[in-house]
C-alpha cells in the first residue's frame, strides 16, 4: 500500500474518532485506565493515523482509536492539557480503512517468555517490579509472575517458542527452581500429554505430592496455624491471591501432627464414658463410613424439648430462613456484594451451631451403652470434624447382643438398647424396635 502522508502534531479539539473508517468492531480487552497510565507514564510512542474530516480544521482518527480514547480520559483528570498537541500521521482518505485493517490485523500481543525477558532486562538495569508495572501499565503482581519465568529451565522456554506446549503448563513449571526435575517431568510426558495435561499434576510432580492448601486437613489446621508451627509453603504466582489450590505445604508430618492434635482437643469435650475415640485424618481411612463400613451402631435416645428449648428452636429457625432470603436478595446479574453476602453466611453458620447445640443437647447414650461403644472422626475435604457416635467395633458385637439381650430378659433393658444394630448392610438385624432404628439419625458434619 503506497500511502503518502504527512507527520505533523493536531490539538485535541481538532481529532474525532473516525466511525466509517474503523475496522476494529471488537473492542480490545486492555482496560483503558491502564493504557492511559502507560501514555501518561511514557508519552504516546506509537502516533495516531488520521484523515482530513469534511468539516475544515476537523480530523478522523482511523488507526489508534484506543490511544485517543485513553488521551480523553488524561484530557479529562487534567493529565493531558487541552492545548497540548497529539502526534498524528495524516493520510489520504481513500486508504483510510486499509490503514485501519492493517494496524489491527498486524498488532499481536507479545510472546509471554519474550515479556518476561524484557522485563528481565529492565530489571538488570535498576528498575523495580513497580517501576515496569507503572511504565507498562500492569499490575505488580502481573510483572512478578513474568518474572517467575526465570525459574523455569531454558530449554522448557524453547519447548514454549516451539508450540511444544501451552502457557499453562509453561507456568505450572514455576512452582520449583529445580531445573534438573523439571527436565526429568517433562522428558517423561508425552506429545499429547504436553499440550493437554493438567497444570496442577505438573506441580503436583514438582512438589511431591505435597498437599495444596484447599484440602480439607489444610483448612481444618489453618494456614497461619501450620505456618507458625515451622510449615514451609510454596506460592504459585500465576494462581490468584484467593486460590488455595496454588498454595503448596511441603511439610506433610506438620500438617498431620496439628490436626491429630486438634481433633483430640475437639473430642475431649464430647468422649467422657465411652469404650474407645478413633481419629483418622480423612474419609477414606474411616472405616465406619461407604461401602466397606463394618461397624455396628446404638443410637441416642431423645427426651422430649423443654417449653424454652423448642421457642429457641423456633426463633432460631426465623433468623436462619430470614438471612437466607436475604441472601438470596443479595444475588444480582451484576454481580454480588460478596462482603454483604460473606457477613451473612458466617451469622447464618453461628446460628445453625446453636440450634444444633439444642437439639443435640435432647439426645444422649447411656452408661451401659457406652460400655461397648465408641465415637469415630475424621476431617471432611470443607475442613470440618465429622464425629459420629455409639459406633460398635465388629469385635464387640457380641457383648453389644449380650449386654441388650441381658437387659432384655430382665424386663427393664436399658436407655439405647432398642436402637442397637449390629450389622451394617440391608438384612440388618435389630435385637428390640426394630422400626425405631430404621429412623435413627446419622452423624453428618458436627455432632450425633
Amino acid at each position: 500500500m503506497n500511502i503518502s502522508n504527512e507527520r505533523t502534531e493536531i490539538l485535541p479539539k481538532n481529532l474525532f474518532l473516525s466511525v466509517r473508517y474503523q475496522a476494529r468492531k471488537t473492542p480490545g480487552q486492555k482496560p483503558l485506565a491502564e493504557l492511559a497510565d502507560t501514555i501518561a507514564a511514557q508519552g504516546l510512542l506509537q502516533n495516531l493515523v488520521v484523515v482530513k474530516a469534511k468539516k475544515k480544521s476537523q480530523y478522523e482518527v482511523v488507526a489508534g482509536g484506543r490511544r485517543w480514547a485513553a488521551i480523553q480520559i488524561l484530557i479529562e483528570d487534567g493529565r493531558w492539557p487541552h492545548d497540548r498537541a497529539v502526534p498524528v500521521l495524516i493520510i489520504e482518505e481513500k486508504h483510510g480503512l486499509e490503514a485501519s485493517l492493517t494496524e489491527n490485523i498486524g498488532r499481536e500481543d507479545m510472546e509471554p517468555v519474550d515479556e518476561f525477558e524484557a522485563f528481565a532486562q529492565l530489571i538488570d538495569q535498576g528498575n523495580t517490579i513497580e517501576d515496569i508495572a507503572a511504565r507498562f501499565g500492569r499490575n505488580p503482581g502481573y510483572v512478578r509472575g513474568r518474572m517467575k519465568l526465570a525459574a523455569v529451565a531454558p530449554d522448557l522456554l524453547q519447548a514454549f517458542r516451539n508450540k511444544e506446549m501451552p502457557l499453562s503448563v509453561l507456568m505450572a513449571f514455576t512452582i520449583s527452581d529445580d531445573h534438573a526435575r523439571q527436565l526429568e517431568v517433562w522428558a517423561g510426558m508425552g506429545a499429547w500429554d504436553r499440550m493437554n495435561t493438567r497444570p496442577k499434576s505438573i506441580r503436583s510432580k514438582l512438589t511431591d505430592n505435597a498437599l495444596s492448601a484447599d484440602r480439607g486437613i489444610a483448612k481444618f489446621v489453618g494456614l497461619d496455624a501450620y505456618e507458625a508451627a515451622g510449615g514451609r509453603v510454596v506460592r504459585d504466582l500465576f494462581a490468584d491471591d484467593s486460590d488455595l489450590s496454588g498454595i503448596y505445604l511441603q511439610d506433610a508430618e506438620i500438617i498431620k501432627t496439628l490436626a491429630l492434635e486438634k481433633m483430640q482437643i475437639n473430642l475431649s469435650q464430647h468422649s467422657e464414658g465411652w469404650a474407645w475415640v478413633e481419629t483418622v485424618l480423612t474419609w477414606d481411612e474411616a472405616g465406619w463410613v461407604g461401602h466397606s463400613n463394618k461397624f455396628g451402631r446404638v443410637h441416642a435416645e431423645e427426651r422430649k424439648l423443654t417449653k424454652a428449648e423448642t421457642a429457641q428452636i423456633k426463633a432460631l429457625t426465623a433468623q436462619i430462613d430470614a438471612l437466607d432470603t436475604a441472601m438470596d436478595a443479595l444475588e444480582d446479574p451484576n454481580g454480588i456484594d460478596e462482603e454483604a453476602w460473606d457477613k451473612m453466611n458466617d451469622e447464618m453458620s453461628d446460628l445453625s451451631d446453636q440450634l444444633d447445640a439444642i437439639k443435640n443437647s435432647a439426645r444422649d447414650w447411656s452408661d451401659e451403652a457406652k460400655k461397648f461403644s465408641g465415637i469415630g472422626a475424621y476431617i471432611s475435604d470443607t475442613g470440618e470434624l465429622n464425629i459420629t457416635y455409639g459406633l460398635i467395633r465388629p469385635e464387640d458385637r457380641r457383648a453389644a447382643q449380650v449386654a441388650a439381650q441381658t437387659a432384655a430378659n430382665e424386663g427393664g433393658g436399658f436407655p439405647g438398647a432398642a436402637y442397637i444394630t449390629t450389622r451394617t448392610n440391608n438384612t440388618a438385624r435389630l435385637l428390640r424396635a426394630p422400626d425405631a432404628s430404621a429412623n435413627s439419625p446419622q452423624s453428618r458434619c458436627r455432632q450425633c
